[in-house]
């Protein structure tokens, strides 16, 4: 299930961002992966046999960067992955509505 979170929010940022095909979105996963990595002290690892606490943060690494970028995710399940704390800190950080997510001016 954390697989599929993850590849829906690199399609979000990728889409976004002008990474259109499966190559450039793979070379984007490949970049998050990294900079999550370098950010965070964590040995590179693989999706297919990553562990669940190493998921759930690169997961709320992506979510960031997704509102960083003014990207509100698309899959709303998404949200429901980090507690509501953070959810309302992130969304009060990056000026989001915290009740539908959707971007406040």
């Amino acid at each position: 299930r954390q697989r599929k979170y993850i590849y829906a929010l690199i399609s979000d940022l990728g889409d976004v961002t002008g990474y259109e095909t499966s190559y450039e979105k793979a070379i984007l996963k490949k970049d998050l992966k990294q900079n999550f990595c370098e950010d965070t002290e964590t040995p590179i690892f693989s999706l297919s046999d990553v562990s669940k606490e190493v998921a759930g943060q690169f997961i709320e690494y992506l979510i960031e960067t997704c509102l960083r970028e003014g990207i509100a995710p698309t899959d709303k399940l998404v949200w429901q992955t980090v507690d509501v704390d953070r959810q309302v800190w992130w969304c009060l950080k990056y000026r989001y509505c915290t009740v539908c997510h959707s971007k406040q001016n």
